[in-house]
């Protein structure tokens, strides 16, 4: 399970990304108390290394990627 909190209301989706393949796997996100969200993606198995976790806005614009390129 790869989870973390959304800070920047701006960011409207997360998404899971592999490098090598473009594939894209949208995570989920949950919102809690007084307007806290989190997100999270349940995998089956490990994701490698050319993994990248991308949190974009409503018009699909990415603003922050981990890890950074």
């Amino acid at each position: 399970m790869y989870s973390g909190k959304i800070y920047d209301p701006e960011i409207a989706s997360m998404w899971m990304k592999c490098r090598s393949s473009g594939k894209e796997q949208p995570c989920r996100i949950i919102e809690y108390g007084a307007g806290e969200r989190f997100w999270f993606y349940l995998s089956e198995q490990e994701e490698g290394p050319d993994t990248v976790i991308l949190a974009r806005s409503q018009t699909g614009e990415i603003l922050e990627q981990y890890p950074s390129e």
